[in-house]
């Protein structure tokens, strides 16, 4: 939490000076009640935030890859993965190197699976570093090829992903199959828009809710379905990191951030569930997103794009100020 701003006066009340922390946007209150012991501000354009909570003009960037097609990007910290037109390609730090032939302008996504990299982006999916199969887990007769949807996730062995509004789940260390017993894990009344691990349960987020799968298999024990929210998780905006770079979060371990269409929220074990923008930034609408982690000397702050239209579901506009009109009022 940034520390707050202060106004520093004389004996007499006269001022002598001010310091500011930034703490954040809040495009919700009225900008005219927004005082600089708050620390907030009414909009926040191309602006970053230090490890002092200071405010400074964002940086630019380099280019790395010419392309005008590329989207879907993902890395695993030992190369990047990309969708580039008709391609899926890797990169490696220096060379780009094409790994399948897929569908264009249709989203990919990505898990890490233990060594290898599962991809899929509903219509082509793949495995890269290896073959992830175990057949004599399950009898033979049960089984059917994996056809992996989106919104992938890796937990004790299985793959999760989501098809429309139901979530399937890979066999135990055996990717490329689904035991058909036993695949199909829960149905929403919407389509999923995303799946994230964490200790004790998955985090599932539904175009209309928020909910918690208590559980370790769905054969151990199986999951229990708790609702969090009755707003969704936007579509591509989630991920996963620790708790202890967001201390804010009240979890160790891994935890889930994600951008929900009611604001900026975490998951932690044991459905530890916090919004943490509610009240504070209204958002605009978008039915896709991207989130990222950006470690500027081991300050983290998740960073998300939005793709959607303009409006807000509770906007304050900008103030405007008109300096003619208030000079010809006497000003």
């Amino acid at each position: 939490m940034a520390l707050k701003g202060g106004i520093d006066t004389d004996y007499k009340g006269n001022l002598t000076g001010a310091t500011y922390r930034f703490k954040g946007l809040n495009n919700v209150l009225d900008p005219f009640n927004l005082s600089i012991e708050d620390g907030w501000v009414p909009f926040a354009d191309n602006v970053d935030i230090d490890n002092t909570n200071s405010i400074s003009r964002r940086n630019g960037s380099t280019s790395v890859i010419a392309t005008t097609t590329a989207h879907s990007g993902w890395s695993n910290n030992k190369y990047s993965y990309y969708v580039d037109g008709s391609y899926l390609k890797s990169f490696n730090g220096t060379t780009a190197t094409t790994v399948d032939v897929v569908t264009p302008n249709v989203r990919m996504w990505y898990v890490q699976a233990n060594d290898v990299v599962v991809y899929s982006n509903g219509i082509e999916s793949g495995v890269i570093g290896g073959n992830f199969s175990q057949t004599d887990l399950y009898s033979p007769d049960f089984k059917e090829e994996t056809k992996f949807g989106i919104c992938l996730e890796f937990q004790n062995g299985r793959v999760y992903h989501a098809k429309e509004n139901s979530v399937y789940c890979t066999d135990v260390f055996d990717l490329e199959h689904t035991d058909v017993r036993h695949k199909h894990v829960l149905t929403l009344r919407s389509k999923v828009t995303m799946i994230r691990r964490v200790e004790g349960g998955l985090y599932v987020g539904s175009e209309e809710q928020t909910h918690f799968l208590k559980g370790a298999d769905i054969l151990e024990g199986g999951f229990d379905l708790e609702i969090l929210a009755d707003y969704g998780v936007t579509l591509g905006t989630d991920l996963r990191t620790t708790g202890e770079y967001f201390p804010e979060s009240k979890s160790r371990g891994e935890i889930a951030v994600w951008t929900s269409t009611r604001g900026i929220c975490t998951g932690g074990s044991g459905s530890n569930f916090i919004n943490h923008s509610v009240g504070i930034v209204s958002l605009p609408e978008a039915k896709t997103g991207c989130g990222l982690i950006k470690d500027i000397g081991g300050f983290r702050q998740y960073v998300v794009t939005l793709q959607g239209t303009n409006t807000e579901y509770n906007p304050y506009p900008d103030p405007t100020f008109d300096i003619n009109s208030m000079m010809g009022s006497g000003f």
